[in-house]
């Protein structure tokens, strides 16, 4: 009997419960009866975890979203078939394996660090979270994080800081902008009281001028 599988998929040939084969995308034969075939999906899965928790190095609740982009490695299918899932969907040990890997992360981090750093926090649950999926026989291709965020306590605490920070970036402004233009006033009264000198001198010089002119 001849089997056909698409380039997304590999398939697990089992004879009485066992397996004896992988094949790739094509056609192959399969013996009647006595042969099942089992098509696994070698293309990229999205698992999502809506919520994964943790705490930060200086003892802040953090909580996202996650979306993970993963698939079967090559030569990985009957590795899954037979350990994991018999149907290839492995969402489940992904979902947990990110929740832990980021719990793992976000002990690393303070709650600014955690906020400033994001992309650096991404990478590094990514990284965890593909030693941990390797023993599946799993490949992540990308993680992003969404709706993230802390307690709301220490939010409106962020948030009341960068108000506080902006009113001192504007009073800055402000008394930048009066000493400069305290400086403009003093260079404009130096300019005024220079030339005011400079008119007297010619006056007198002109003054002793016509005075020694007289007196010849």
């Amino acid at each position: 009997m001849i089997n056909r599988m698409v380039k997304t998929q590999n398939a697990v040939v089992t004879r009485t419960g066992s397996v004896i084969s992988t094949e790739k995308p094509g056609l192959h034969f399969k013996a009647p009866i006595v042969d099942s075939v089992h098509k696994l999906n070698m293309r990229a899965q999205t698992a999502k975890l809506d919520k994964a928790e943790g705490g930060t190095r200086d003892m802040q609740n953090v909580a996202v979203g996650m979306v993970v982009r993963f698939s079967i490695r090559e030569g990985k299918a009957a590795h899954v078939f037979s350990n994991y899932a018999q149907d290839g969907d492995m969402d489940n040990f992904v979902m947990t394996a990110t929740a832990e890997s980021f719990k793992a992360v976000t002990a690393v981090y303070t709650a600014p660090q955690m906020i400033q750093k994001r992309n650096e926090v991404s990478q590094r649950v990514q990284a965890t979270l593909q030693a941990k999926v390797n023993q599946y026989g799993l490949q992540i291709e990308n993680v992003d994080m969404t709706d993230f965020g802390f307690d709301k306590a220490y939010m409106a605490s962020v948030n009341a800081k960068v108000r506080e920070d902006q009113n001192l970036e504007t009073q800055r402004k402000v008394l930048e902008r009066i000493t400069v233009e305290q400086q403009q006033k003093v260079a404009v009264a130096e300019a005024e009281a220079q030339a005011t000198k400079a008119t007297a001198t010619a006056e007198a010089f002109k003054l002793t001028e016509i005075a020694n002119a007289k007196a010849k």
